[in-house]
């Protein structure tokens, strides 16, 4: 209804705009690289904050219509479905300040499941330190009910805390849609710094 209420700070993008929680910082993305460059569907568009408009769609075959103006999809992949599972799509996103990330945020538009398949698609996500080494953060599944995805940054505390510079995402299916890509902090708090 274009009123931000209470109760959907959390929820709606649409009303409230992207929340961040208290005592945090979101960074998003200032660069961006992907597998399958294209004029239609340019890496660029994850650059910054995701588009208030977009509300993540399930189930969808096409992916035409507009889309790649607010999100990146491997559009430049031909099919058929038998050659998906060998494919890894990817992007990178890049950030312009190094920090100790307490989570990374990826924002869906399409959650990759399409019509007469009950399969969920995951995505695979790692960080990159400021020395390029990278830190697994596992497998995660999509779905438009849990978007944005935040996935925990866990620190094994028996080794230094690092900086990220960079996210990886990886997934198969070339439905796919991911409109942006943050790396949260703590605000006004870096391990680092201390240690």
């Amino acid at each position: 209804d274009g009123v931000c209420e209470e109760f959907e700070q959390k929820t709606s993008i649409k009303d409230c705009g992207v929340y961040t929680p208290q005592g945090f910082l979101d960074q998003w993305a200032s660069n961006a690289s992907v597998s399958h460059q294209d004029q239609q569907c340019p890496g660029w568009v994850i650059i910054g904050q995701p588009a208030a408009s977009q509300v993540c769609r399930t189930k969808v075959i096409d992916l035409s219509e507009g889309i790649s103006q607010h999100a990146w999809y491997p559009c430049t992949f031909s099919y058929p479905y038998s050659q998906m599972a060998q494919t890894t799509f990817w992007l990178r996103a890049y950030f312009s300040q190094p920090m100790v990330a307490a989570a990374v945020i990826v924002h869906l538009v399409t959650d990759g499941t399409y019509y007469g398949d009950q399969k969920q698609e995951t995505i695979s996500v790692q960080l990159f330190d400021t020395k390029d080494q990278s830190h697994d953060l596992g497998l995660h599944v999509l779905s438009c009910r849990n978007n944005p995805l935040i996935i925990p940054v866990v620190h094994d505390l028996s080794r230094p805390f690092y900086h990220s510079r960079a996210v990886r995402v990886s997934f198969s299916s070339p439905l796919v849609a991911i409109s942006g890509v943050a790396l949260r902090s703590f605000d006004n708090f870096d391990p680092v710094t201390l240690s």
